[in-house]
C-alpha cells in the first residue's frame, strides 16, 4: 500500500515544496516502512495486487452505464413510485444540480457512482497564509571598517513577511463558478530592506553606521531605480470566474 502524506518532509529544490509518499508493506501483522520518498503533486493512495486478478477492457463504452450522465442537460431527479433517480455531473469543483429534496420514504438509487441527497459546494471561505522570516543579507564596511585589509562584514536587518488570503466559492449554477477573494500581501507592513542607496560615500556611511537604505538624499530607491524596501501592505479583491 502507498499512502499520502503532508508537504515539508523534504527540502524544496524548486519554487514549490515537494509532496511526499511512503511505501507500506502491510501483509504481516505489522505495518513495515519499505521507502520514503519526494514525489509530483498529487500522489494518492493505491493497492498492489497480481495483475491475474484484474481483466479490464480497453476501451470502455458510457453505453454500458445505463445511468451514465453525458450531458449536464440530462440532469434531473426521475421519480419511480418509491424508486428516486438522481442524475447529474460534475467538473470540480461544480455539479450540475447543487441540491435537490425528496419526500419521506423514497428509496434513493444511485447512479454512476452517485448517492447524494444535497450538494453545497463552495460555500466554505478557505483561509491560505504564509509568513517568512529571512535572515539578513552580508555586505562589506567600505568606509567605517577598522580592518586595514577591508575585509570586515555586517548584516542588514531580519525581513519579516506574512501574506494572507481569503476566498470564498458561489455555485452560479451547472458548472459555472465564482470565486470571491480578498489578499493581504505583507499584512503587518513590514519594512523589510531588499539594498541601499550606495550612490556617494556620505549615503553608503549612513548605511554602516545606522543601517538607513535611504542615503542622504533620503530617497526610496537606488539611482537606478531599483526599490530600497520590498513591497508595503498591498490590498486585492477580486473575482474569479470558471466556466
Amino acid at each position: 500500500v502507498g499512502c499520502k502524506f503532508s508537504k515539508d518532509r523534504f527540502l524544496p529544490v524548486g519554487p514549490l515544496h515537494p509532496e511526499n509518499e511512503q511505501f507500506i508493506d502491510i501483509s504481516g501483522d505489522k505495518m513495515v516502512l519499505l521507502q520514503d520518498h519526494p514525489i509530483r503533486s498529487e500522489p494518492h493512495d493505491f493497492i498492489i495486487f497480481k495483475r491475474e486478478l484484474l481483466h479490464p477492457k480497453q476501451v470502455y463504452s458510457l453505453d454500458d452505464f445505463p445511468l451514465a450522465t453525458k450531458d449536464p442537460k440530462q440532469s434531473g431527479v426521475v421519480r419511480n413510485g418509491k424508486k428516486v433517480t438522481v442524475r447529474l455531473t460534475s467538473q470540480a469543483p461544480a455539479y450540475s444540480l447543487r441540491e435537490f429534496k425528496l419526500k419521506g420514504g423514497a428509496d434513493l438509487k444511485p447512479g454512476d457512482r452517485v448517492l447524494v441527497d444535497q450538494f453545497k459546494p463552495n460555500e466554505k471561505v478557505d483561509v491560505t497564509g504564509i509568513s517568512t522570516a529571512q535572515s539578513g543579507f552580508w555586505y562589506f564596511l567600505t568606509n567605517t571598517t577598522t580592518d586595514p585589509r577591508g575585509r570586515e562584514q555586517a548584516r542588514s536587518p531580519w525581513s519579516y513577511r506574512t501574506d494572507l488570503r481569503l476566498s470564498k466559492g458561489v455555485n452560479l449554477g451547472g458548472t459555472r463558478v465564482a470565486r470571491i477573494f480578498a489578499e493581504a500581501r505583507n499584512l503587518f507592513n513590514q519594512s523589510n530592506i531588499l539594498t541601499w542607496d550606495n550612490y556617494n560615500i556620505p549615503s553608503a556611511t549612513l548605511w554602516e553606521k545606522k543601517q538607513d537604505p535611504t542615503g542622504d538624499l533620503n530617497r526610496p530607491t537606488t539611482q537606478d531605480g531599483v526599490p530600497l524596501y520590498d513591497i508595503a501592505r498591498e490590498i486585492y479583491l477580486g473575482i474569479d470566474f470558471s466556466f
